[in-house]
This record gives C-alpha cells, structure tokens and sequence, in this order.
C-alpha cells in the first residue's frame, strides 16, 4: 500500500510540475493606450482587415514547435475565438535583424499588402548587439513617420523580458525610449516587458516561458502573447471591456 501511495503523489505532483500557468497580466498593460480607428473602420464594414505583424525573431516565431504556434498565427486565432472578429494576420519576422534592417524591409514586406494595423516588435537585437541607440531611435521614428503617411494604425511591441535580454545595460533606456516616441507619435505600445516581468513576479519561472537560450519565447509564452494582444486590440476598436485575462496590479 506504501508503495502504491507513493507513486499516486509521484504522478500527482509529476502532473502539477508539468501544468501551465495562468495567462494573466495586470490590467494597466493590457491596454494599449490608443484608439485603432483604421482597424475599426474595417471591422464596422465588414471587411476582414489585415495586420501586418514585422519584427525579429519573436515575431518570426523562433522557440515556438511550429509556426502555427508563433505570435501572428495566434493572434488571429485569439482574435476570432475571443472576440469574434475575423482579420488576416500577416507574419514578416525575420530572425536577427535590429531596427534599420526591419525599416528597409517597408516597401517591400508591409505597404503593399495596405495593412489596416502594423504591429511592430523591435528593439532586442538593438540591446543585445550594443547597437547605437541614436541609430535605433531614428529608425523608429523614420518608421513611425512612414506608417503615418500611409494612414495605418501602428503597435510597438518592446522586448522580451529575459535573461539575456537583461543582462544588457541598454534594454531600460530602450523601452523607455520606444514609451516616448510612441506617446510621439500618437501611436500604441504593447508592453511585452513588463508583462513578462509581471509573470516572473507572479512565480512564473524562465523556464516556462522561454526556450533553453534564455532569450526566445516557447509555445506557451507566445500563445499568452497572443491573447493579452487580442485582448488589448479589441478594447482598443470599442468591444466590450477586457475579459478575464487581465489581474488587478498589486
């Protein structure tokens, strides 16, 4: 009976060590802090918008098992399970590339598919490479500048919380910096940072939300990405409050 006992606690706390955590983060970052009235418009009038999603190798989806799991993919998922609304998500991450590689990719990879919404997750190349913050700042606002032109609603996405990540001197003045052009130009952040910092707070370990190179986000991690987004746009075009993924701040 003893040994039959201890393995039923065995399996149970074998189960519990494997369960995912809750995909939660304080309210306060889920919202974006704008209006998308391009990407409104499209949903009032029944079009199927597209959203151009551009970056490095997190919007790529680099950690994820496949690339039905990276950000984008779920994106549109959490957006048509969740919330109801239909939009094409387009995925133009390319691993490795900072700020300049991905604003020479525009004309090419973004304006030609006349995206409603450009979410554009940048900076951690920026700030594991040293790169010249002057050089990463101008090419958002270059970039900022463009997208404006083109009437499209934009979303930075900042960097990833991990240890790679901060371990450089650079990424506080970068998020910062990426605060400051955006409340700029008018435009909205998704604050990946600090929500991945707030699930490190809460107990959730590095372990269960990056790959084993303490610097790319796994299944897990991008799935939540994509629900706290989903979340953080549908407030943003006027549907109902944001649901239960969202905590109250301590």
């Amino acid at each position: 009976m003893r040994l039959l006992f201890s393995i039923a606690v065995g399996l149970v706390c074998a189960g519990s060590a494997f369960a995912e955590p809750a995909c939660r983060a304080p309210k306060e970052l889920i919202d974006l802090g704008v209006r998308l009235p391009h990407l409104a418009a499209a949903f009032a009038t029944r079009r199927e918008p597209v959203v151009v999603a551009i970056g490095s190798s997190s919007t790529e989806g680099v950690g994820a098992t496949d690339q039905s799991r990276s950000y984008p993919a779920r994106l549109a998922a959490e957006m048509q399970t969740r919330h109801g609304l239909a939009m094409t998500v387009i995925n133009k991450g390319v691993g490795g590339e900072v700020t300049t590689d991905m604003l020479r990719r525009f004309k090419e990879d973004v304006l030609p598919h006349h995206p409603a919404l450009v979410i554009w997750q940048t900076g951690s190349n920026t700030a594991l490479r040293g790169v010249d913050p002057a050089e990463h700042r101008w090419a958002v606002t270059e970039g900022l500048r463009m997208l404006a032109a083109e009437g499209i609603d934009v979303i930075l996405m900042d960097l990833q919380y991990a240890p790679r990540v901060i371990e450089s001197p650079m990424h506080v003045d970068i998020v910062a910096q990426m605060q400051r052009q955006a409340d700029k130009a008018g435009v909205g952040v998704f604050h990946r940072f600090e929500i991945m910092r707030s699930w490190h707070e809460a107990g959730i370990g590095f372990e269960e939300t990056l790959t084993n190179d303490g610097v790319h986000m796994n299944d897990w991690s991008y799935g939540c990405v994509a629900k706290l987004l989903a979340d953080g746009l549908a407030a943003a075009i006027g549907q109902p409050a944001i649901p239960p993924t969202a905590m109250a701040a301590d």
